[in-house]
């Protein structure tokens, strides 16, 4: 027994030997470039097929958003600062694209570090709904597609719960 527990002391050893501290290491640059390239972005049509709209998406989460408070309350994530749903993925950028005349607009007066959840057209197809998502509060916008501008609706932030809450 002696002999056996000899032998594996020494070959604990030696493997603590084998071992070099390496340190922290970065990938080969392509890799690095798959990884951290922007992903392809959504697109929704209107019915009537005249305009595109591309939805620029946030790849992975910043270290910011996952420092965000969270309140786990009945299977939900709730973010107690603002009152929405924590740990989401938000689309950071909007474009028209004009389908006839393949003209790509940027849409204007979107806010800064734009975090946009919920993007619908409206029944008529002349107006794209969604919410901004800051650190503080959710606020509600709206995106003229005649004039490619956003504006926000009001000033008062709201519940963004409730969508996450329904069934089906």
């Amino acid at each position: 027994m002696r002999r056996l527990l000899f032998f594996y002391l020494m070959s604990m050893g030696i493997q603590a030997v084998a071992q070099d501290d390496q340190g922290y290491k970065t990938p080969p640059k392509d890799i690095m470039d798959l990884v951290t390239a922007k992903p392809t972005p959504g697109v929704s049509i209107n019915d009537k097929g005249e305009w595109l709209l591309m939805l620029d998406r946030s790849s992975m989460p910043t270290v910011e958003e996952l420092a965000q408070p969270e309140l786990r309350i009945a299977g939900l994530r709730i973010n107690p600062n603002n009152f929405g749903p924590s740990r989401s993925t938000y689309t950071t950028g909007l474009q028209l694209k004009n389908i006839k005349t393949g003209k790509v607009t940027e849409v204007k007066g979107l806010p800064e570090n734009l975090q946009a959840g919920a993007v619908q057209w409206n029944p008529a197809e002349t107006k794209i709904g969604f919410t901004n998502t800051t650190n503080n509060n959710i606020t509600l916008w709206v995106v003229d597609v005649a004039s490619q501008t956003a504006k926000q609706l009001s000033a008062e932030p709201i519940n963004a719960l409730s969508a996450r809450l329904t069934c089906g």
